[in-house]
């Protein structure tokens, strides 16, 4: 993967990410500067290419974010 070509969004909007590691293993990190709701549903997207600038199929994930607490009483 050539590294200057990978973009995350979240919810649809790019952010900022540093890719770790190699051409060939990277892990990409990102930190929301502010949380997500309660029972919010979360799609993330990357894009990138190789070095040869062959664009990959976007991928596509997507989480639920945890219910709010329940008061017992």
């Amino acid at each position: 993967v050539d590294q200057s070509t990978i973009v995350m969004r979240v919810q649809g909007s790019p952010v900022g990410v540093t890719p770790v590691g190699s051409p060939t293993d990277n892990t990409l990190t990102y930190n929301q500067p502010t949380d997500f709701g309660y029972e919010q549903r979360v799609e993330v997207r990357i894009e990138a290419a190789d070095l040869s600038g062959n664009a990959m199929e976007t991928q596509v994930y997507t989480f639920l974010t945890e219910p709010a607490a329940c008061d017992p009483w």
